[in-house]
């Protein structure tokens, strides 16, 4: 009896181990690929919710371009609108958006309402919890300084 019970043990815990890795993504982007609000690297997330009729939106983008691709911060986006398919993607090509674009809704996975403006840029720390929300046009600069000074109060 006590080796089955060791036996029982010790393929839970095994199988706990191999299982925990096969966690389904919390979303999947424009192009397909999985993407998780904690993306593993430690790495804040900048999460921007845009529109293609929101003028501010439009002419943050490239500074969200930039930020994503030094790659000390991630930036992810979605569409206000909840575009799918071709339609995102057309969007996304018109507006030269670089980062990834996730197609379903973040709200209720960080369990909040819809943004009372746009554009709305959420804070995420690398654990990819909430810590704030930035609401109006941001650039390079703006979302640096906010996440550096959120870090020291996380600290």
């Amino acid at each position: 009896m006590k080796l089955s019970l060791y036996k029982t043990v010790l393929l839970v815990a095994f199988s706990a181990f191999f299982l925990s890795g096969c966690s389904k993504p919390e979303f999947i982007d424009s192009k397909g690929k999985a993407v998780s609000l904690n993306d593993g690297t430690g790495r804040w997330t900048a999460l921007n919710i845009w529109a293609d009729w929101c003028d501010p939106c439009r002419d943050e983008i490239p500074e969200l371009n930039a930020l994503d691709k030094e790659g000390k911060i991630r930036i992810i986006g979605y569409d206000f609108d909840g575009s799918q398919d071709q339609e995102l993607s057309n969007k996304i090509s018109r507006m030269n958006i670089d980062f990834k674009v996730i197609t379903d809704s973040p709200l209720a996975t960080l369990e909040i309402k819809s943004p009372k403006a746009l554009p709305a840029t959420l804070l995420l720390n690398p654990d990819g919890i909430l810590v704030d929300t930035l609401l109006g046009p941001q650039d390079r600069a703006s979302i640096s300084s906010k996440i550096q000074e959120l870090q020291v109060k996380e600290g």
